[in-house]
């Protein structure tokens, strides 16, 4: 048995050398996973226990881009993150189906703010803090559904029904 091993030595050595290299991997994608996952949680921390109040929903007109068939909506929301000192971009966010569906996700297009009195045009990537009322042009594929805001990763707020686009035809 002994002669047998020490002839066939390399056979051992690789079998170790296989085994090494998995439990390396499997060890490495664990702290690699661990990384990704704390890195979303504090990218996502200014939010993640925030809240959406929706004001109005409007489905406004259809679209097309790159042959893809969506539904521009407006939003009237008032968008509070869970911490006030948290700087956001309205450009960050978007909508995403609660079904799961990744063809069922939705785009901010324009931002208009409201001033007190007024919406008045915000420039698309401007930078807010606390909570802000914006009116949301956003384009959604898909059909007309229940959808989440998302920033980042993670979703907040209550669920949103989208109307779907009323078509009036001329007589």
């Amino acid at each position: 048995m002994l002669e047998m091993l020490m002839t066939y030595w390399w056979l051992v050595a690789l079998g170790l050398a296989a085994g090494a290299y998995l439990l390396l991997r499997a060890v490495a994608e664990r702290m690699r996973g661990a990384f990704v996952e704390k890195v979303l949680s504090n990218a996502q921390a200014g939010f993640a226990k925030g809240d959406v109040l929706v004001h109005s929903v409007e489905a406004v007109r259809e679209i097309v881009v790159d042959d893809e068939t969506g539904i521009e909506y407006a939003i009237d929301a008032t968008i509070t993150p869970s911490s006030n000192e948290v700087s956001w971009c309205a450009a960050d966010l978007f909508l995403r189906g609660v079904s799961g569906d990744p063809n069922q996700i939705g785009d901010v297009l324009r931002v208009q703010r409201w001033d007190g009195e007024k919406f008045v045009p915000a420039k698309n990537r401007a930078t807010f803090e606390g909570a802000q009322r914006l009116r949301l042009a956003m384009r959604f594929a898909g059909e007309p559904c229940g959808v989440h805001f998302q920033w980042n990763f993670g979703r907040f707020g209550p669920e949103i029904q989208l109307p779907p686009l009323e078509v009036t035809q001329l007589h």
